[in-house]
């Protein structure tokens, strides 16, 4: 357990400061406005990024969750695409 976690730390830290457009959006933000401005613009790109891997996490659990309902899903979709057909038929 505490080897995996050392282990995703240490990748974390490597994909941090992993060249990209961000770091080079931060390098500009702090050699323009300051240390300060660099360290908001870290914090939000942070931000950012935990949001979205939170809302990933919850997707796919829904998505799970889906699997057992996929013959109902199935069955409402085919029956919404036959009654849009009709009425664009007509």
């Amino acid at each position: 357990m505490l080897s995996a976690i050392l282990a995703g730390l240490g990748f974390g830290l490597f994909m941090s400061i992993s060249v990209g457009p961000t770091i080079f959006a931060i390098i500009k933000y702090s050699i323009s406005y300051g240390w300060r401005a660099g360290m908001s613009f870290v914090l939000g790109v942070s931000i950012s990024d935990i949001i979205y891997v939170a809302l990933a996490n919850m997707a796919s659990g829904m998505l799970s969750d889906l699997m057992s309902h996929e013959k109902m899903i199935w069955i409402y979709w085919f029956h919404s695409f036959y009654w849009y057909w009709h009425l664009w038929l007509f």
